[in-house]
């Protein structure tokens, strides 16, 4: 099973070089099947044949096994997933890191080496990939991105995490192109720096430090912080029925809602005060995920 990614905290933070923590999710994941006429939704037999095409304009001949590839292909070998897509959790990374797996001639071991051939891989679907989706979902591991170049491997306990932490559905769906360029743009004014970017970079980087030693005291005042920064700075990101159910967080400090990924839908990341939150949320009809790790 190659499982998907999380990207706890570092969201847009992470494309001004700031610290970022992925961890694979293994709520949901996909793996190599027979029988590509299934007509499943997630059936990604013609996203394979599309990247077996890119492999040959590359010419990476010398690099993959494409010969076997197609023989697979065309005797109905495809990756069945149960991936959502449009929800930031990974969904292209899940299938190069199988194809990688599987048809790499020598794979690469060293990480920063690992992380770019990935991010050649599923730079065919996401022109500008950073190879950390397919990183983490090949690894089975968590990835710590100190900045651009400095990446390493961490220890995340799920079960130190569970209990805080879990995921609130929206049930939309959304394309990350719009979002990310609405952020770039916000980006290139000084007013927007001072007043969202800098201090949401300084405290996602609190946030990852946080997590990798265990200081839950810090991280539910790191979730704060972050929830009302996105909330007075980056509503276009936040669904909007769920304004009410941030600003009822921030105020009673229960529970904190931030954006996973890119935001504008998918799921959002929830950190509870305790257990009892949790039921009060599914209570009122809240599609709450627990995350396994």
């Amino acid at each position: 099973m190659f499982p998907c990614k999380l990207l706890l905290f570092g969201e847009y933070t992470i494309l001004n070089n700031g610290a970022a923590l992925a961890m694979p999710l293994k709520n949901f994941g996909g793996q190599w099947a027979e029988n590509a006429h299934s007509k499943d939704p997630q059936d990604t037999a013609a996203g394979l044949w599309q990247l077996l095409e890119y492999a040959y304009a590359q010419n990476w001949e010398d690099l993959y096994d494409l010969e076997r590839w197609e023989t697979d292909l065309d005797a109905g070998v495809w990756f069945k997933s149960n991936v959502p897509q449009g929800y930031g959790l990974g969904s292209s990374g899940a299938v190069a890191a199988a194809v990688y797996q599987r048809y790499r001639l020598a794979p690469r071991t060293q990480l920063k080496s690992l992380k770019t051939e990935l991010a050649q891989l599923e730079n065919c679907w996401h022109k500008n990939s950073s190879g950390i989706d397919p990183l983490v979902s090949y690894l089975h591991r968590p990835i710590f991105i100190q900045n651009k170049e400095e990446i390493s491997i961490k220890n995340i306990d799920s079960h130190n995490i569970s209990p805080h932490f879990c995921l609130l559905d929206t049930g939309l769906r959304r394309s990350t192109a719009p979002l990310v360029n609405w952020f770039l743009l916000q980006s290139e004014r000084e007013e927007f720096k001072n007043a969202c970017l800098l201090p949401l970079k300084e405290i996602n980087n609190e946030a990852c430090r946080a997590i990798l030693t265990q200081d839950y005291v810090a991280i539910g005042y790191n979730m704060k912080t972050i929830s009302l920064l996105q909330y007075q700075h980056l509503q276009h990101l936040i669904p909007q029925n769920f304004i009410n159910l941030w600003e009822e967080g921030l105020d009673s400090g229960d529970f904190y809602l931030k954006i996973c990924g890119a935001g504008g839908g998918g799921f959002l990341l929830v950190w509870v005060a305790d257990a009892q939150i949790k039921k009060k949320l599914r209570a009122a009809g809240h599609q709450l995920l627990d995350i396994i790790g």
